[in-house]
């Protein structure tokens, strides 16, 4: 295909993405080169043929990518909207202080004992001790199980909403990490799936730690400013500190004869997956629900 032709194949395709409005330009000038080809010889059938393969490949790519592109905005903009649902939910529970919630039962619980102490001395007085001493306690059980349940409930309610904030910004990292995609063979959700417990979400920000959540002296992943680094740093340093680490990553150089894979065992007749634990034991898991 010449200089020129492919120009305006390229004009084309454009302006059938903008809309189509020029559309009919386009298939002026491919008339005026198919008169061209037809002076040119008898060779310009077959380029013209060749032609229409190449713009419909293009149309087709065009179309395809422009799609992908779509899709990823809509779910982008379908999760923001949810995380701004679950932030105005979770705002009723602002300026709520769970301790001074407790303090207030426990000087609720003091001021009914010393009213009972009251109410015994004037029981014992009328000779009526132990039925107001059962009322009492019937009383004093009812309210304080009533209070015990709003507070569940309460924090019931705050864990769920964070849980489902935490679910959708930590899981955007990984679906949206290039490290993953560029230098390892895991998928974003394979990597959540092994890694998620190593991050937080603190004051709106995903925050890396160095081992999972719950572990003895757990750390977060920190710049020489201490600051939190970013995700992609910390994905990396965690899988580096994986026993097993050359599993998840892509093997470096070229592909030949004489070239191995980075995962390869040593040749003395042991598994891949022999002696292999933890978060290894499963990348290679869903590494082979992968594959089949």
């Amino acid at each position: 295909m010449n200089l020129r032709k492919w120009l305006e194949m390229q004009n084309r395709l454009l302006e059938q993405a903008d809309g189509g409005e020029g559309g009919g330009g386009a298939g002026g000038n491919g008339g005026s080169e198919g008169s061209d080809g037809s002076n040119s010889g008898s060779g310009g059938n077959g380029e013209s043929d060749n032609d229409g393969d190449d713009v419909d490949g293009l149309k087709k790519k065009l179309e395809s990518e422009k799609g992908e592109k779509q899709k990823v905005i809509a779910e982008s903009m379908k999760r923001k909207d949810k995380i701004n649902d679950l932030s105005e939910r979770l705002k009723q529970f602002d300026g709520v202080d769970l301790d001074k919630y407790k303090d207030l039962i426990e000087k609720e619980e003091k001021a009914q004992e010393e009213a009972k102490k009251r109410e015994l001395e004037d029981a014992e007085k009328k000779g009526q001790f132990d039925k107001i001493k059962a009322q009492m306690i019937e009383q004093h059980n009812e309210e304080i199980d009533g209070l015990k349940t709003e507070l569940a409930a309460s924090n019931a309610e705050s864990e769920k909403l964070r849980g489902q904030i935490v679910e959708l910004t930590v899981g955007a990292e990984f679906s949206n990490s290039n490290f993953l995609t560029s230098e390892t063979l895991l998928t974003g959700k394979m990597a959540r799936r092994m890694f998620g417990d190593h991050f937080d979400v603190e004051d709106g920000k995903v925050v890396g730690y160095d081992k999972p959540r719950g572990a003895k002296d757990r750390a977060p992943l920190v710049d020489a400013q201490s600051n939190p680094v970013s995700f992609d740093k910390a994905i990396e340093k965690i899988i580096s500190l994986e026993p097993n680490k050359d599993d998840f990553l892509k093997a470096k150089g070229k592909d030949g004869a004489g070239s191995k894979s980075n995962n390869q065992g040593s040749g003395k007749g042991k598994s891949n997956t022999e002696d292999l634990h933890g978060k290894t034991r499963i990348g290679h898991a869903l590494l082979k629900q992968q594959k089949n």
